[in-house]
């Protein structure tokens, strides 16, 4: 539900007031925000809520403070004898339960900007509007710190045009709020599906190891999936998608790498359900801002997204999309198991799959068997294109002789994320190495803003020919690296052996992670 508050300055010498309209699990943590952005305050000061009346009754000695706030000695005595909440954990519709309830908020005790806010409304919200937004405002808050000056009468509060400053109020909110007013159907959709999720508990009927696969109606990629739980200890869903996803389930299933080594190439996406302190200040924020709810131990949803070569983050939009298709096809095959659906071994070489078709207008999911082979190595088998300039490849061939010498070539992730800006999702910088396998000697190293793809290895490893004025009689490198260089292998006649036993860069490497102080 949304609610209407009429928020008031009082003492300033003429009326001064904001209409807001915000839904009924903001916080009152986001309240405070929201009123720092509508009055044009600062957040500089300290401020706090105070109960007159809930549920159309008055109370005393119930305040309202964060968990943070460092200055409890402040308090005065009869302040610190009141009931006390925190602004983190309680919402609006907690204590403006009928019209007329009020509470007050102060901002600055020097000051002392005294703000009334008295629930109006309580209306269903409409659709295309985004919350919080202002309905109404009359003229303008005095600045900060400028209480003696009011006094004064050096100050001047009024503004005659309301539209326009609902339209700047409005606007300030839009920026403050940008990321929780983006997609709110998805989002509530997520969460929604997300508590069916749990209330189900599919953990009962799946194994930890059986996998099954989903085809994205829009996309047309697999989401290859798996339901957590049956170990109890963590209980969600994990999706992997597409190629890379299927390639980091098998090398995790099969313990073939280690665990970073598996994140930096990992795209998937993780659902679990943890208990409410686990979350993060804004994973709890975020929940609280939609009409879903959630209560009990292991019951809080986690939405984790993994990306090659970036840090885990929240997910986006679309990848909530892919949530709710994997969740939702989790739950048809819950009902189909119960029911005597045997699901055949991902891991013996088969998958039912959920495969989208369209039927009157709408799409359905029909369960097919897959060979999971063909799907292995269906990347791996995919032509790889030159990525090199023909002129480049000529020059190279001209001015490049073989020398004697064993390298070995690789471009690995190092564990060292980079985050220019805090809204930004850390990324992993690419380090390019070469290494005498005979000598033991580092000869070419380079470190890349970008992430490992085919024309960056390339292109890396013409960098490391022209470099030593060379192409040596032997290349070492892994798998990966091999199929990314391939077209090079037939243009420049390489000799290459795939090996994971690059000993030179792997003792550097270890070296350097090692070195690498903890976050």
């Amino acid at each position: 539900m949304i609610y209407e508050l009429k928020i008031v300055l009082k003492d300033v010498g003429l009326p001064v007031y904001r209409d807001i309209q915000l839904d009924g699990q903001t916080t009152f943590e986001e309240l405070h925000e929201i009123i720092q952005v509508a009055f044009e305050w600062s957040a500089s000061h300290l401020f706090g809520f105070f109960v007159a009346r809930t549920n159309g009754k008055e109370v005393k000695r119930i305040r309202m403070t964060s968990k943070d706030d460092p200055n409890e000695s402040f308090w005065s005595p009869s302040i610190k004898q009141s009931s006390t909440y925190y602004i983190e954990e309680e919402n609006i519709a907690g204590w403006f339960q009928v019209v007329g309830d009020q509470i007050n908020y102060v901002y600055d005790y020097g000051d002392d900007w005294q703000h009334e806010i008295t629930l109006t409304k309580i209306i269903q919200p409409k659709e295309g509007d985004s919350y919080p937004r202002c309905i109404n405002a009359k003229n303008i808050a005095p600045p900060e710190d400028s209480r003696g000056e009011l006094l004064a009468g050096d100050i001047n509060l009024e503004f005659a045009d309301s539209k326009k400053l609902v339209e700047k109020v409005n606007n300030d909110l839009e920026v403050v709020f940008a990321d929780e007013a983006i997609y709110p159907d998805i989002w509530e959709e997520v969460l929604k599906t997300a508590k069916e999720f749990h209330r189900q508990k599919p953990w009962k009927n799946f194994r930890d190891d059986e996998v099954f696969t989903i085809v994205d109606p829009v996309t047309k990629e697999n989401l290859f999936c798996s339901v957590l739980g049956a170990g109890e200890e963590t209980f969600g869903l994990a999706v992997y998608i597409g190629q890379a996803g299927l390639q980091s389930l098998i090398e995790t299933a099969t313990g073939g790498r280690d665990s970073f080594s598996i994140m930096l190439k990992q795209r998937s996406l993780l659902l679990s359900f943890e208990d409410r302190e686990d979350l993060a200040r804004n994973e709890y924020k975020f929940i609280k801002s939609f009409n879903t709810n959630f209560r009990g131990k292991k019951a809080w949803p986690l939405f984790i997204s993994y990306v090659p070569g970036y840090n885990p983050w929240e997910i986006d939009a679309e990848e909530a999309r892919l949530l709710i298709v994997a969740m939702s096809q989790t739950l048809e095959f819950l009902k189909e198991i119960k029911s005597g659906l045997e699901l055949p071994g991902f891991f013996e070489g088969s998958s039912i799959v959920k495969v989208p078709c369209e039927q009157a207008g709408n799409i359905i999911f029909q369960n097919e068997i897959w060979d999971i082979e063909r799907l292995i190595h269906k990347q791996t088998d995919s032509q790889v294109e030159l990525e090199i300039s023909e002129l480049s490849i000529k020059r190279l061939k001209k001015n490049t002789e073989r020398i004697k010498a064993e390298i070995e070539f690789n471009l690995q992730y190092v564990d060292l994320p980079v985050q220019e800006d805090p809204n930004e999702r850390p990324r992993f910088p690419v380090l390019s190495i070469a290494a005498d396998h005979t000598q033991g000697m580092v000869i070419y190293q380079d470190l890349l803003d970008t992430t490992i793809e085919n024309k960056t290895a390339q292109q890396q490893l013409v960098n490391l020919f022209q470099t030593i004025e060379g192409i040596p009689d032997l290349l070492y490198m892994n798998e990966q690296t091999f199929h990314q260089i391939e077209p090079l292998v037939d243009e420049l006649n390489l000799s290459v052996e795939i090996t994971q036993e690059l000993t030179i860069i792997n003792e550097l490497v270890n070296g350097l992670h090692n070195s690498i102080p903890p976050f």
